[in-house]
């Protein structure tokens, strides 16, 4: 994108200029702490790109440039680049100021300029475009774009992953499924005035052939054991959260893992090639699948009809037996091996099983049972289980370096017993102020000096899981948990350069009525994400799939409807995850 500059008068000339002598005067019996300086880039027909090399700044210094070609004054803020088109050959005495928003310092340079490139036809484009649904998933768009002519090109990117193409101002595409996209037009002047100009919308398409799967790719393998045991393992690249369901092809059941993508294990009765199938089913309600036939070869003459399954029973304080209800076992030649999904480990014992669970949470516990001998045997079966009647909350995270980012820590919280009501609250140890949430469960903390810090993480439920624990002044109190970590910071720069900047998400007003506008810069090219709100409670009210086509997305959102309060906004991203809080207001 070029930037365009509005001119400005000279009233706001001279008030800038009353503005630097005021600082001037305020400063002048203090030694400046901030020296200013920048250097340049030409690129086509006109354009340069300006980067302050100024030394002695922080994350307060501003920077304010003046092109000198009457275009006025360009405040960036705390960008320390800037790009101008000239509309004109000549020398230009450029000026960066700088300052201190703490006004600590304050400095300036002009600099000579000179710009030689600029062809009779200077670089005028602007480009825009409008689309209109059509039947079936098609889309036509038109290109609006200004100041184009015979030689212009027109480039467009359609946003479902299919390949960029080159057309004509009009063109019409078919979308495969119903969702949001974000599709960019690119146009190109290759006449006498060279100029690019790009610009992105969103789109719904909501009639398409078919609903947008949260998965891509289904696909497993598949290993063979004794006496027609076979087990498949699920090599699935997953989008969201589908279930797995798997079907062996010999007539028996479907048998719905879950969210469980690790695997199935399947006896067969006989010999034969079977069309296996692993089905994923996704949170939008449709599914994707695939069929891969498998050849059994050795089930001997005892045919395993082994039916793995357990009961469980819960105690008071986070106890569960377990009680194997398996069928076709051989007593004093059966084995069971208990994994309670806690990561205790595998348990070789008996048909009754007795396990405490220090953390509430969500298990998966198994158990496999195997008939040892001629008559080989094996089957396993995992349910889900839910502890909920413990008081226990431990707090714990790691921590890394980005190698990417200077300075830049990501957090991932390891804590143990938390639920969806448990909050977050994450204190970097460098004097910031600390960020929480409920549901925060990761952090990313820029740090600007290097040395020890001392982070922390603490943790408590919002709504408590039973009632049961300490009673203070009548009412039910949990103990919250904290856990503190010396982070030996050695990557921090003081400022991060414009070039390596951290992704940076914003949101809005805030306060707003229901209607804001959140934008993510910086990001990495072309990766899925999702924007979820949630209030106190943790119930999700809003969420919304996007596709990042370039490295910057911005979406408008209205939830109006909903009542006033605080709430959560969450964008999950292929390796980063924002929160941040919002207030509505009405």
């Amino acid at each position: 994108m070029k930037s365009k500059l509005q001119h400005q008068t000279k009233t706001v000339k001279n008030l800038f200029l009353a503005f630097v002598l005021f600082l001037g005067m305020g400063l002048g019996n203090k030694a400046l702490a901030c020296t200013a300086n920048f250097t340049y880039t030409t690129g086509l027909n006109g354009l340069v790109n300006f980067t302050s090399t100024s030394v002695g700044v922080n994350i307060a210094t501003r920077y304010q440039w003046d092109a000198n070609d009457g275009s006025g004054l360009a405040n960036t803020g705390a960008t320390n680049t800037y790009s101008h088109y000239y509309l004109a050959n000549g020398t230009y005495h450029v000026l960066l100021y700088i300052y201190d928003s703490l006004l600590s310092c304050s400095d300036s340079i002009r600099l000579a300029v000179t710009v030689s490139n600029v062809s009779a036809f200077p670089c005028q484009l602007s480009t825009s475009f409008t689309s209109v649904n059509g039947l079936d998933g098609q889309v036509t768009f038109t290109s609006t774009s200004q100041h184009t002519n015979a030689n212009t090109l027109y480039f467009w990117n359609f946003g479902d992953g299919s390949p960029r193409i080159q057309g004509h101002d009009t063109i019409t595409h078919k979308y495969i499924y119903s969702r949001w996209y974000g599709v960019w037009l690119v146009t190109q002047d290759t006449g006498n005035a060279y100029c690019i100009d790009s610009n992105a919308i969103s789109i719904d398409v909501t009639n398409s052939d078919s609903n947008i799967c949260s998965m891509t790719h289904p696909n497993f393998t598949y290993t063979l054991g004794p006496n027609g045991q076979v087990n498949f393992t699920s090599t699935s690249i997953v989008y969201g959260n589908p279930t797995f369901v798997w079907n062996p092809g010999d007539g028996s059941p479907e048998v719905n893992k879950g969210r469980d993508s690790i695997g199935f294990n399947h006896y067969y009765q006989s010999n034969g090639t079977f069309n296996a199938w692993l089905i994923l089913n996704s949170d939008s309600a449709c599914a994707d699948s695939i069929m891969i036939p498998i050849t059994v070869s050795n089930v001997s003459a005892y045919p395993c009809n082994m039916v793995a399954g357990f009961n469980m029973v819960h105690d008071s304080n986070g106890t569960e037996e377990f009680i194997s209800t398996t069928t076709d076992t051989i007593p004093g030649n059966s084995q069971y091996y208990w994994n309670p999904g806690d990561g205790s480990g595998v348990v070789l014992g008996t048909s009754h099983y007795t396990h405490t669970y220090n953390f509430i949470g969500n298990y998966n516990p198994t158990l496999t049972v195997r008939n040892t001998g001629a008559y080989f045997c094996q089957d396993s079966i995992t349910q889900s289980l839910n502890i909920w009647n413990r008081d226990s909350l431990k707090a714990h995270f790691v921590y890394a370096a980005d190698s990417n980012f200077p300075g830049q820590y990501d957090f991932t919280s390891t804590s143990q017993g938390t639920n969806n009501n448990t909050y977050y609250r994450w204190t970097p140890g460098d004097g910031d102020p600390a960020d929480s949430g409920i549901g925060m469960t990761t952090y990313t903390h820029t740090y600007f000096s290097n040395g020890p810090d001392s982070a922390n993480l603490t943790i408590w439920y919002t709504i408590p899981p039973i009632i049961r624990g300490e009673r203070v002044g009548g009412t039910i109190h949990y103990s919250e948990s904290s856990f503190t970590l010396l982070i030996h910071v050695n990557t921090a720069t003081g400022v991060t350069s414009v070039q390596n900047a951290a992704p940076k998400f914003e949101l809005y007003p805030n306060p707003n009525n229901g209607q804001f506008k959140l934008t993510l810069n910086n990001l990495p090219k072309n990766q899925k994400a999702q924007i979820s709100i949630t209030n106190l409670l943790g119930e999700t009210i809003y969420t919304l799939p996007f596709q990042v086509i370039g490295s910057n997305f911005a979406q408008d959102i209205n939830i109006q409807g909903i009542s006033a309060g605080m709430y959560f906004v969450k964008v999950v991203t292929a390796n980063k995850v924002f929160t941040s809080r919002m207030v509505i207001s009405k």
